[in-house]
């Protein structure tokens, strides 16, 4: 999270809240990782988020970040950016080289970034790309 900017931060939490007030509380976003490298984001009640991930997947809830649902449009890319952004966080601060018994997920999600990485084509947040509705 040490990347986002103040500014950058307050322009994102602006767009994710606002939302108009008729529609349900705020939610949780959350990280998960599962054991093939790939990165899930979820957003849902604090009540509910236990049912977003499987057994043997890690699910990392962003601190100090809630959203409305439903997200608006706009703010989905911030929302899944934020997430990813965590998620790094927290690999490069651990100091359990084990990562609480998840360290081949770490792993496989090290090796994927490196594989996005450089001047190939990476990960989209180009809503088409993302969601065909």
């Amino acid at each position: 999270m040490s990347s986002v900017s103040g500014d950058l931060f307050a322009k994102i939490v602006s767009i994710v809240d606002h939302v108009p007030r008729h529609v349900r509380g705020k939610s949780l976003v959350a990280a998960i990782l599962d054991s093939y490298g790939n990165v899930g984001v979820a957003v849902a009640t604090k009540r509910s988020m236990r049912w977003q991930a499987r057994h043997d997947e890690l699910l990392l809830i962003v601190p100090n970040f809630k959203v409305r649902e439903p997200v608006p449009w706009a703010a989905i890319p911030t929302v899944i950016f934020t997430a990813h952004n965590y998620l790094d966080w927290w690999i490069e601060t651990r100091n359990d080289p084990d990562f609480g018994g998840f360290r081949e997920h770490v792993t496989m999600y090290k090796l994927r970034k490196l594989e996005n990485a450089g001047t190939g084509p990476r990960r989209s947040l180009h809503l088409p790309d993302i969601a065909y509705t």
